[in-house]
């Protein structure tokens, strides 16, 4: 009887591995598909992947990798929870169509990093260590930690898909003890579309709190320049002064107490971004800095300070005071075109030049100077290298009023 009963077991057993072991080869076949319709940058590789009954999928002792053997983050774990088990069969096909769940959880536990600055720009965040001179003031900048520490870390996120609007909504909380602790939400506009110049983030809302690489940072700043409270406060007062009148703008009311209070005590920031309708964050980087806040229409809160403008006014008569005297512009147009070549704007005209050296006159004047990465038929890329590192940056051609072709020692 005993041995009935055991040999019952294991062919009971053996039944079971048979969905279970279907419902692993589902779930990798759909993450799999994932990776080749919405590709990263990078090798995902993972011990372990196993399913529960909730329909939970599990990645144990994941890496990621991108140009180098060190890897860009490890994680103990990465939690996928689909609304029902059922969800993993049909993984495959709603990537296929684009119809994902309507709801999904997506956890990374135990996540740790040796290289935060590389793993933010997945995100899309490009941290350089010279963007801390904007912030503090030169006398602190020889004493601070310029570079991003080493991060343990804990994601949750969530995504709420709407199919009729093509929209998701992603609601997420990082915390890391050596960083700061960050939540928000924000939309993504066409979640389906595999093109990358078709997707774009919307109605972002960030929350930091828990500020202690910013603290630790103000703390060194203070002990190596061996000053009192009020004599740190004149000193940052005068710095955010001085940086607003190089750049020919004047500051708003009660900004420069603001930010002295927030940085001899940095507790809370809080940012909400609401874009104005066409317009995406791959744009904000063609505003002027005096016009940020009112295009992004963008609100931010030190601590508990909100504050409604940045800057007053823009210095027009400074400026133009302060631009170099140059030749006549006509005589520096015509200089160009006997020198360089233009080039149309359409793909076609475009990727045989890929890699070259090209200056992009946009309809506000701003110009661009980088390498040609990429063009479609509606943008292109552009390589700059910049802050000792490089930095590609969309733009779209109805942005674009011309492109030059640049020669190798321009």
């Amino acid at each position: 009887m005993k041995k009935f009963l055991t040999h019952t077991l294991l062919y009971l057993l053996v039944i079971l591995l048979i969905p279970y072991s279907y419902f692993i080869w589902q779930a990798k076949k759909g993450l799999d598909a994932f990776l080749v319709l919405h590709p990263v940058n990078g090798d995902f590789k993972y011990q372990w992947l196993w399913i529960d009954l909730e329909g939970k999928i599990s990645l144990e002792k994941v890496s990621f990798y991108q140009d180098s053997n060190d890897p860009v983050f490890t994680a103990e774990k990465i939690e996928v929870l689909l609304p029902s088990p059922f969800d993993v069969l049909d993984v495959k096909d709603h990537i296929a169509h684009g119809e994902y769940p309507t709801n999904t959880l997506v956890n990374v536990i135990n996540g740790q990093t040796t290289q935060a600055a590389t793993l933010f720009s997945l995100f899309g965040v490009d941290y350089q260590p010279e963007l801390l001179e904007y912030f503090y003031p030169e006398e602190c900048i020889s004493n601070i930690d310029k570079k991003l520490p080493f991060l343990s870390f804990d994601l949750n996120s969530s995504f709420e898909i709407h199919r009729t609007s093509d929209e998701s909504l992603v609601k997420f909380n990082f915390k890391s003890k050596e960083l700061t602790r960050l939540d928000g939400t924000f939309k993504i506009n066409n979640f389906s579309a595999v093109e990358d110049n078709t997707v774009f983030i919307s109605d972002l809302n960030l929350n930091f709190s828990e500020l202690l690489w910013v603290q630790q940072n103000t703390q060194k700043c203070l002990q190596a320049l061996n000053l009192k409270g009020l004599e740190f406060n004149d000193l940052l007062g005068q710095f955010i002064e001085q940086s607003a009148k190089q750049n020919n703008l004047l500051l708003a009311d009660n900004i420069a107490d603001s930010y002295v209070n927030f940085m001899f005590v940095p507790q809370k920031i809080s940012l909400e971004f609401n874009l104005q309708e066409s317009k995406t964050f791959s744009q904000i980087s063609l505003l002027p800095i005096y016009d940020y806040q009112e295009k992004t229409r963008l609100s931010i809160q030190l601590n508990d300070k909100v504050l409604p403008n940045i800057f007053q006014a823009f210095d027009y008569i400074s400026s133009a005071q302060t631009k170099p005297q140059t030749k006549n512009d006509v005589v520096i147009e015509e200089e160009k075109k006997a020198k360089n070549i233009y080039l149309k704007l359409n793909s076609r005209a475009l990727r045989p030049h890929l890699g070259s050296k090209i200056e992009v006159l946009l309809y506000n004047k701003q110009i661009i100077i980088g390498y040609l990465e990429m063009a479609n038929n509606r943008s292109i890329k552009i390589r700059q290298l910049k802050f000792k590192g490089k930095s590609i940056l969309p733009f779209a051609f109805k942005d674009i009023k011309s492109i030059l072709l640049l020669k190798s020692n321009q």
